[in-house]
């Protein structure tokens, strides 16, 4: 009798503990793109999720995001499926939350990370703060970004993009009219392949060195 009392004891023990480390999952960091935004700029969050479990292909994984706006005031919602992300062996994610365009001004965000346990089952695990400005910016856009051009449009198979010497890409990011990100493309590719993609409108949002764009793909 006192050998199963110690070994529910270990098993409670060893519940909180377990509970505890799931619950030790925290935004390590939150970032945006670009680092000094202006308000010709898309802006994109970057977020690095630090999880107590999950590792390689089982480490969880986006599967939505919300955004909110209240004068400056930011709320954006991670969403993560952690279905499959087991066992306790940690991993790190990061993922990219398109926000596009805001005015003028100081921003506060608040980043909320939630999981998924279920489809009934959502709360949040941690938040994280991001405070930026947006400056107000009245200059031509360079030249040589407005020639960075991409084509065909619309397309159903691959997509070109053409630019001028003197831009350098720094990513490429396809993103729905949800604003989630549907593909990242590899910078230093100047063709891609958009097969399987559901037909519709989407912005493929373009960092370079210049500054950013975004440009509108339409897939039939």
């Amino acid at each position: 009798m006192k050998n199963i009392i110690n070994i529910r004891i270990l098993l409670l023990i060893s519940s909180l503990l377990i509970f505890n480390y799931i619950n030790a999952q925290q935004i390590c960091s939150s970032s945006i793109e670009p680092l000094k935004p202006n308000t010709s700029d898309s802006i994109i969050v970057i977020n690095s999720v630090l999880w107590a479990f999950g590792a390689g292909e089982t480490c969880p994984n986006l599967s939505d995001f919300t955004f909110q706006k209240s004068d400056k005031t930011l709320y954006l919602g991670l969403y993560y499926d952690i279905s499959g992300a087991w066992p306790f062996v940690g991993c790190t994610s990061i993922d990219t939350s398109y926000i596009g365009k805001l005015d003028s001004g100081k921003y506060i965000m608040y980043v909320h990370l939630n999981k998924i346990f279920d489809s009934d089952t959502t709360f949040s695990i941690h938040q994280d703060t991001l405070e930026f400005n947006v400056a107000n910016t009245a200059s031509i856009i360079d030249n040589n970004l407005k020639n960075l051009n991409i084509y065909p449009i619309p397309t159903n198979d691959l997509l070109f993009i053409e630019i001028p010497e003197s831009i350098k890409v720094k990513s490429l990011i396809l993103f729905n009219l949800q604003g989630k990100q549907i593909i990242k493309f590899d910078p230093e590719l100047k063709k891609f392949k958009i097969t399987g993609i559901d037909s519709g409108l989407y912005f493929l949002s373009i960092l370079t060195n210049k500054g950013s764009v975004t440009k509108k793909v339409l897939v039939k």
